[in-house]
């Protein structure tokens, strides 16, 4: 398995039992169509392994997060969710084989290997540069390039006395192919956003307008 793989979450009945072999014995995905996503980049710590994800397609009590082929496969579980980012990490099953390097088409010839992240609030000899070429590829739509329009910057206030106030960093990316509100689902949330070199600068976070342009997505940065 690779970046851009469906994935969706279950009703509680119809969970796996817990072992890193279980199926599910049915996805149920008529009744869950609005809780597929794109699934992100692997990032190993400490042995185990993580892949990120869109955090609203897998509300509280459906942290099972499964991949809706044919046999449901469970592919893993959500274990931590990133606050006001809309991004969460899912732990893989031991059972689950996942690579970085993105599937190839007939657009996407050599396919990138994600090694490394970039950010929009990277140092300043790494940031992206306005109307720099990105690309991104999901399972709905496949191959798309765009450029880079700027960075967003949203305020979380504290309720705690004291406590700083926080930033969540965005970025804003015109595609070209985006062209309607049919063409951009919300399955495609989570989708990998990388740049020439095959650096990682962003992940899908919702489909709107920026600035009176058409065509606009922001992304939660990567870094």
């Amino acid at each position: 398995m690779s970046p851009g793989i469906q994935l969706c979450s279950v009703h509680s009945r119809a969970a796996p039992s817990g072992s890193s072999s279980s199926r599910a014995p049915q996805l149920l995905a008529a009744s869950y169509a609005g809780q597929f996503t794109t699934s992100g980049v692997l990032v190993e710590k400490d042995g185990q392994r993580f892949v990120n994800c869109a955090s609203h397609g897998f509300s509280p009590g459906k942290e099972d997060v499964f991949h809706p082929n044919a046999d449901g496969v469970h592919f893993g579980r959500v274990v931590r969710r990133l606050e006001n980012t809309d991004m969460a990490l899912i732990e893989l099953q031991p059972d689950i084989q996942y690579t970085n390097q993105m599937f190839q088409n007939s657009i996407n010839n050599h396919p990138p290997t994600f090694t490394s992240i970039r950010g929009a609030n990277a140092d300043d000899g790494d940031r992206l540069r306005r109307y720099e070429t990105l690309y991104m590829d999901t399972p709905y739509i496949g191959t798309v390039e765009g450029v880079y329009l700027g960075m967003r910057l949203d305020v979380i206030p504290s309720d705690q006395p004291g406590h700083p106030v926080r930033w969540v960093t965005s970025s804003w990316m015109w595609f070209e192919d985006l062209g309607t509100a049919t063409t951009v689902t919300d399955g495609m949330s989570g989708s990998v956003i990388w740049d020439s070199e095959g650096c990682v600068v962003s992940f899908l976070r919702l489909h709107g307008q920026a600035a009176g342009g058409r065509n606009c997505i922001l992304g939660t940065a990567s870094v």
